[in-house]
């Protein structure tokens, strides 16, 4: 799901939410990375990046795994719940 979207210079930048997608084999890193590539291959789209809450469906090893290897970018999203 795109999680976030914002017009510059006439592109898209885009935060993908993932989560529920299948990502946590250790293939994630290289599947996040295409993903990213594929999409900003697409001279309409400027950036994507991917929502932080991804993250958490990853254990440590494989958070840490794809944080140092997954050349992707991560972004913390803004709540929707009230009060938070």
């Amino acid at each position: 799901a795109v999680s976030q979207t914002e017009l510059i210079d006439n592109q898209l930048d885009l935060v993908l939410d993932l989560t529920g997608a299948c990502l946590s084999c250790g293939a994630a890193p290289g599947t996040l990375e295409g993903v990213k590539t594929d999409l900003e291959g697409d001279k309409e789209i400027a950036r994507i990046r991917f929502s932080s809450a991804l993250l958490d469906t990853f254990d440590d090893l494989g958070r840490e795994f794809i944080l140092a290897h997954g050349a992707v970018e991560f972004v913390d999203m803004p709540s929707s719940e009230p009060n938070e």
